[in-house]
C-alpha cells in the first residue's frame, strides 16, 4: 500500500521529494526516521512543522486503508466514492 500511496502523491511532491521519500519501505519507517530526525534537531524550528505533519501522515494511512476496502467493490460504488470526495476537497 506504500507504493501505491507514493505513486499517487508523487505528481504533488516533485520528483526530488518522491525519490528521498521512496527510499522508505513503509509508512512506520517513515514516521521512525522523522521522529529520529526531530531529536536530532529539537532545538530548530523543523520538528514543529514536522510534528504537525506525523497526525495528518496517520490518518491519511488509515484514510488509504479504507480507501483500498471500498475500491475493490462495483465501479459505480467506486465512482460515487470518488464523487463525493471530490466534492469535499473543493468545499475545503
Amino acid at each position: 500500500m506504500w507504493d501505491q500511496a507514493l505513486k499517487e502523491c508523487q505528481d504533488q511532491i516533485g520528483l526530488h521529494d518522491y525519490r528521498d521519500v521512496g527510499r522508505f519501505s513503509d509508512l512506520d519507517e517513515f514516521l521512525s526516521s522523522i521522529r529520529q530526525r526531530t531529536e536530532i534537531y529539537s532545538e530548530k524550528s523543523i520538528p514543529i512543522l514536522l510534528n504537525r505533519l506525523e497526525p495528518c501522515l496517520g490518518r491519511l494511512q488509515g484514510f488509504i486503508s479504507v480507501m483500498a476496502v471500498i475500491l475493490r467493490g462495483p465501479v459505480i460504488q467506486t465512482a460515487i466514492v470518488w464523487g463525493v470526495m471530490n466534492l469535499l476537497i473543493e468545499v475545503r
